[in-house]
């Protein structure tokens, strides 16, 4: 029986062993032809996955019926999953359900209508009006495509100065709607959540603490006071029930101001990416999302909530910030397998490296998990230390 796999990256990866685990047939769909986890499936297909019919065609030569059809830990690959499942008459995530969870516009509109706490926003796409209908709005705001996912092509407005220069070099009015919105103050977390069977159970709650006020520089859970996770609880389950998903991983980034508003800024039906989903929530509360979500695909075993348990371990997570140049050399820090950290490299010696404004930008990051939060923030923060990426 064959599965199919959108997104070949190195995200997709311990999916992908779970699913060859089981014993499926694995066909793997990726534009990169030196895709990551090309060599672990069962057949390749070098196409780019939002071409869909290219990809259903292709699909229905090899099998006429899988078993079904994932997107891993992928914003992008939801919607042409959601399409393929329609094609073949697989049921899940629906492609409007999809939609929501991956267009920041219909995102926006929707928690609007339902009368959560959102920013002053607006969302046009005509350069020439534009100007005007922004003069509504206070600095700073933040500037960013109404459909994308990993902080890509996010921009923070301090000024009307670098709002003209923005909206006179911006590719954005050529290429897709934008969305800007005031930044609000307040402390930005992100929740990891599971419904299943209608039933929603929140997972984790973590910090985030943001490089420039766009992509977080790091990750790490943290116990809240009753009042404060109670609040967060509640908004983000009268979200998720409001979208009438179900059998489903959320992903949702929030700001909890001083006056305990949540903000909900960013939703997906989807782990966490960057080691939150495969990482953080397994050490944290002892469920594996992905496993799960093959589980519930694939009828393989009665999936439950019975062994999940709240903040098992404090665990964090430190990305390493990039910089313009070429990748010479990298120093790992001086690990053991018994101190419960772990370094990761994103990228390999040679690999061009960039001005750092969006998730995909990191270098690689310092995970780790303790029952005491002050010692692993200690042993990471060394590790960080003696991490170098001799880039130039």
């Amino acid at each position: 029986m064959f599965v199919v796999v959108l997104g070949l990256s190195w995200q997709q990866r311990k999916s992908i062993l779970a699913l060859k685990k089981n014993k499926y047939k694995i066909i793997g769909v990726d534009q990169d032809k030196n895709s990551v986890c090309k060599n672990l499936v069962t057949k390749f297909l070098n196409i780019d996955f939002i071409e869909v019919d290219r990809v259903f065609l292709a699909l229905r030569k090899i099998t006429k019926n899988p078993k079904y059809i994932f997107s891993f830990n992928s914003d992008a690959a939801l919607v042409p999953s959601a399409k393929l499942r329609n094609k073949f008459n697989i049921s899940g995530l629906s492609i409007n359900q999809s939609i929501l969870m991956t267009n920041k516009e219909k995102l926006k509109f929707f928690l609007q209508k339902n009368e959560f706490y959102i920013s002053k926003f607006i969302i046009y796409d005509r350069k020439k009006k534009f100007s005007t209908k922004f003069k509504s709005l206070k600095f700073p705001c933040i500037f960013k495509p109404t459909v994308g996912s990993g902080s890509k092509n996010i921009q923070i407005i301090k000024s009307k100065t670098e709002f003209n220069n923005i909206i006179d070099t911006n590719k954005f009015f050529d290429t897709n709607r934008i969305i800007v919105e005031e930044f609000i103050e307040g402390d930005e977390y992100s929740v990891e959540a599971f419904i299943l069977d209608h039933k929603i159970k929140i997972l984790s709650i973590s910090k985030r603490r943001l490089h420039k006020k766009i992509t977080a520089k790091e990750i790490f859970t943290k116990k809240l006071i009753e009042k404060k996770y109670h609040i967060i609880k509640k908004t983000v389950k009268r979200f998720i029930n409001l979208t009438n998903i179900n059998n489903s991983p959320f992903h949702l980034e929030i700001i909890l101001t001083k006056k305990n508003r949540v903000y909900i800024v960013d939703a997906a039906a989807r782990g966490g990416g960057y080691y939150v989903a495969d990482y953080l929530v397994l050490k944290n509360a002892n469920f594996d999302i992905n496993k799960t979500l093959i589980d519930i695909a694939l009828k393989k075993s009665k999936v439950d909530f019975d062994n999940i348990k709240k903040n098992q371990y404090f665990v964090y997570i430190k990305y390493i910030i990039s910089k313009t140049g070429i990748i010479r050399n990298i120093k790992k820090p001086n690990l053991t397998k018994s101190n419960k950290i772990k370094f990761i490299s994103f990228k390999k010696i040679g690999d061009n490296s960039t001005k750092h404004n969006c998730d995909s930008d990191r270098l690689g990051a310092i995970i780790g998990y303790d029952k005491n939060m002050k010692i692993l923030r200690n042993k990471i923060h060394k590790c960080y230390h003696q991490t170098f990426f001799d880039i130039h």
